[in-house]
């Protein structure tokens, strides 16, 4: 590592003094170094991609590679000192086992051409390597699992990413994270191929209609030149708001489409053991329609939206605001915002941060101006912090937030308790959308062996937000078995 640094200093550091090496130059035809030769599909969508591309793609067609190479392209093409490229998956897990084989393979491919030493320009601890440009500096590539702790995302500066399955990655990490890292206006411009510098990529097989559906559909409609009628942050109110750069591409390819897989061999595999329909529209059809296999609030969010219960929820002043927590300390923290009105809940907002601390949540509930009622938090809320002795509950009550602690109970009773409450619930929209995402994509895998789903549910992106929904639901539970209203319950007379 240190040797690695120290050479990366010596190519990057502008020392008339040092007597440095030259940064080789690059191959002039990187493609035929490494080996790569699209396909049709893919040199189309290679030749018409934007500034942002939303490309929902069937599994096998083998998006990894394609966009492994499109990263190195672009490194080498980075016309700025110490470009930085990234590639993102759901976990550090699937960064490393689906894309790090490519990305060494074909970094170690031009460091042979080029006649320079792996080791000085690869980084294995932090599955990064390093590449030379034309503009005679170097660029970094590196992989990222957003479920890392270790791999901070924020801080960062990028001139390009490529999210690889993006409908299971939170939406905050581009809306909060990696945007603004593409904000910078000294780094904007053509690089030296003349494609748009500080861009990123969505690349992903459907899961439903959560966040990468809608973004997707809204990429889809710009794409076409037609505006997209959305709340305007900057008024509150809806417009048609246009693409007025031109910087949107999407595009959906199915397998029974992109003649990619042998359509045998997609007959063959539609008729598998265990391979349900649903599973086969989604992931092959690239259907956004298929249910989640194994969701388990789907449908309890479905009928929520035929029945027009997920809509503009105005907050009402007078009228006490309760939250409801699932408390994260590697992972994601996420509140529901409610109000209660005779039988039923009003969900008027979502929160969910990761990494920190009970000083930014206080902070967060004093902006958001709501008159608070109960805090429903679960039952670890009485453990101790280590080193200070003092429990969480205690810490969180001098920052003045009144704790009700919700007691431990079975995982199906909490389930059973979601679910009795949310048929007499209603959402806002915009507010709860993330929310609402995590409510529909909280599920439980397929055990494979045993050919029946897994009892407990998948604890991913999509758990912390169905946990503090699961906390808030056993919080007013026994006005349902006790004949009080909803109003009694969040007020603790039953």
């Amino acid at each position: 590592m240190a040797g690695l640094l120290s050479k990366i200093d010596q190519y990057l550091k502008e020392d008339e003094e040092a007597d440095r090496e030259a940064v080789p130059s690059p191959p002039e035809d990187i493609d035929a170094v490494i080996g790569y030769t699209p396909r049709p599909l893919q040199d189309w969508l290679e030749q018409n991609e934007r500034r942002y591309n939303y490309e929902v793609m069937h599994r096998r067609f083998g998006k990894t590679v394609m966009k492994i190479r499109k990263l190195m392209f672009r490194a080498i093409h980075c016309p700025f000192e110490r470009g930085r490229f990234a590639y993102m998956a759901p976990t550090y897990a699937q960064a490393k086992d689906i894309a790090w084989a490519y990305l060494y393979d074909y970094a170690c491919k031009v460091y042979e051409h080029l006649g320079v030493k792996e080791r000085d320009w690869v980084d294995r601890s932090e599955l990064a390597v390093y590449l030379p440009t034309w503009a005679g500096t170097t660029s970094r590539i590196r992989l990222y699992g957003v479920d890392s702790p270790k791999q901070r995302i924020r801080g960062l500066y990028l001139d390009g990413v490529v999210f690889d399955e993006f409908a299971q990655i939170p939406p905050s990490v581009w809306s909060e994270q990696v945007s603004p890292m593409l904000l910078d206006e000294n780094r904007r411009g053509l690089d030296d191929a003349g494609l748009p510098n500080q861009w990123a990529d969505f690349i992903f097989t459907p899961f439903g209609r959560n966040h990468a559906y809608t973004m997707f559909q809204h990429a889809m409609t710009w794409s076409n030149g037609e505006p997209v009628r959305m709340v305007n942050p900057d008024t509150g109110f809806q417009e048609e708001i246009h693409d007025e750069d031109q910087e949107y591409f999407a595009s959906l390819l199915k397998a029974s489409e992109t003649g990619v897989l042998n359509a045998k061999e997609l007959r063959k595999h539609r008729r598998k053991p265990g391979m349900t329909q649903a599973k086969y529209d989604q992931e092959m059809e690239c259907s956004f329609d298929a249910a989640v296999e194994g969701a388990i609030f789907a449908q309890d969010i479905e009928e929520a939206r035929a029945q027009g219960r997920i809509k503009r929820v105005h907050w009402l002043k007078f009228v006490p605001v309760h939250t409801a927590w699932d408390l994260g300390w590697d992972d994601a923290t996420a509140i529901w915002f409610f109000q209660v009105q005779g039988d039923g809940l009003r969900f008027i907002d979502y929160y969910e941060a990761t990494g920190a601390g009970f000083e930014h949540y206080a902070s967060v509930l004093a902006d958001k101006g709501y008159r608070y009622g109960k805090m429903y938090f679960p039952h670890d809320v009485e453990n101790g912090e280590l080193g200070t002795g003092k429990t969480r509950r205690s810490v969180l009550e001098t920052l003045g937030i009144r704790v009700t602690t919700v007691p431990k109970h079975p995982l199906p009773d909490g389930l059973a308790a979601v679910h009795a409450i949310l048929p007499r619930s209603e959402f806002d929209s915009v507010r709860c959308a993330e929310g609402l995402d995590r409510l529909a994509l909280y599920r439980r895998d397929f055990d494979e062996r045993l050919q029946i789903m897994k009892q407990n549910p998948v604890h991913d992106w999509a758990s912390h937000g169905a946990d503090a929904m699961r906390t808030g639901a056993m919080g007013v539970s026994k006005s349902l078995f006790s004949g009080a209203t909803f109003e009694q319950a969040a007020a603790g007379v039953y």
